[in-house]
């Protein structure tokens, strides 16, 4: 087994290097943690050799954590206060999902890809019979593109809408009473915020209260992590760009306001050498670029690799970019947090200098190509 304090930094990468190893012997298993009150998981080494696996979070109290583990997943944590308003928070939307989850996995069970609509299906046809890879870009996009209704039969779409509405409602009742109870050591909520954020449709609320909680909790690495949730709202459509400074390959430090100071537009790249679909985005944005470049558009990508750029290196040499390259290295500035961008390989962002107005993200070269002419011809 593994034991490790999570700070929800989202890299898995340095699991092993903080991480204690637990024998199990005969099906069981002891360690003995300080009673710090933070976060701790518990991981499967098995499972995660293969990076596939259940994890158990749970707070380090004084006393006993006994802890239970099924065939394939954690089946109980008992003991500890926050341990158990843990549970309880998390009650509500889990009964929802006891109730809609065997419903919903019945229709997944369906030969065929039953619960997806036509369209879908067509789309994902042709997507088993191993298209070129700008073919599978563009068919993954479509697919990607579609809404829930257009993705999903109109029964099986009903169902899911009517177990998000009620998921929602759980939600709603526990968030009701968040913020009057922001109290010295109530770390629990702030594991369901950090579960539902990124879930959540109309989110005026639910950031209110993150917000509160990150303040509160702004010496903790959970109040930290919530913190730059609330931060990474303001990188949607129609918010304004996070400005951070980054090396280039050669280690000098740029501010990236400052890179585009004068641009009309600028495409903000965020990629990796390991991610294909980048390397073919940027590759299909190059002509733009060229045509672009004299007359006010800007491109910087910055790559997220990890150890060294050596990949890194190579890449940039194949592919031939002509535009600034910066590097995060490690996740060291957390840019891909900051940009609400997941653990992915990266992210296309369209952003107005002139006013910081993020204007779209993820759009197709097509999209890049009609943004750009429309600020730097006119049209």
């Amino acid at each position: 087994m593994l034991c490790r304090w999570t700070d929800y930094d989202g890299n898995t990468r340095d699991m092993v290097s903080k991480s204690r190893a637990i024998p199990v012997t005969d099906g069981r298993f002891e360690f003995e943690i300080p009673a710090d009150d933070d976060l701790y998981v518990l991981i499967p080494w098995n499972e995660f050799a293969v990076s596939s696996w259940y994890d158990c979070e749970f707070f380090a109290e004084k006393g006993k954590v006994r802890i239970e583990w099924g065939a394939e997943a954690p089946t109980a944590v008992k003991g500890g206060r926050m341990n158990g308003e843990k549970d309880a928070i998390a009650k509500p939307t889990r009964d929802v999902s006891d109730i809609y989850g065997p419903k919903l996995d019945a229709y997944y069970d369906m030969p065929g890809d039953a619960y997806m609509s036509d369209r879908a299906r067509e789309i994902v046809a042709i997507l088993e019979t191993g298209p070129d890879p700008d073919s599978r870009d563009s068919l993954l996009k479509i697919l990607y593109d579609l809404t829930d209704e257009e993705r999903y039969t109109p029964e099986f779409y009903a169902l899911m809408s009517e177990f998000e509405a009620k998921n929602m409602e759980a939600t709603e009742a526990t968030l009701q009473h968040a913020e009057n109870d922001v109290r010295q050591g109530y770390l629990p909520f702030i594991i369901r915020l950090v579960k539902t954020i990124n879930r959540w449709e109309n989110r005026d609320d639910i950031m209110r209260v993150a917000a509160i909680y990150a303040e509160r909790f702004a010496d903790r690495p959970l109040g930290q992590r919530l913190a730059e949730y609330v931060r990474a709202q303001s990188t949607e459509v129609g918010g304004r760009y996070a400005d951070f400074e980054a090396p280039d390959r050669e280690g000098t430090m740029h501010r990236f306001s400052e890179m585009i100071e004068g641009s009309r537009i600028v495409l903000l790249d965020l990629w990796a050498s390991w991610c294909g679909p980048c390397r073919r985005a940027a590759i299909r944005n190059k002509p733009i670029y060229e045509r672009y470049r004299d007359r006010g558009f800007a491109v910087i990508s910055v790559a997220r690799e990890f150890d060294d750029t050596d990949d890194l290196d190579a890449a940039v040499a194949q592919d031939g970019y002509e535009w600034p390259v910066l590097v995060e290295l490690d996740d060291r500035i957390s840019l891909w947090r900051t940009y609400n961008a997941g653990d992915s390989g990266g992210l296309l962002v369209l952003i107005d200098p002139a006013t910081g107005e993020i204007l779209s993200r993820g759009p197709s070269a097509e999209e890049i190509e009609r943004t750009v002419a429309r600020y730097c011809d006119g049209q």
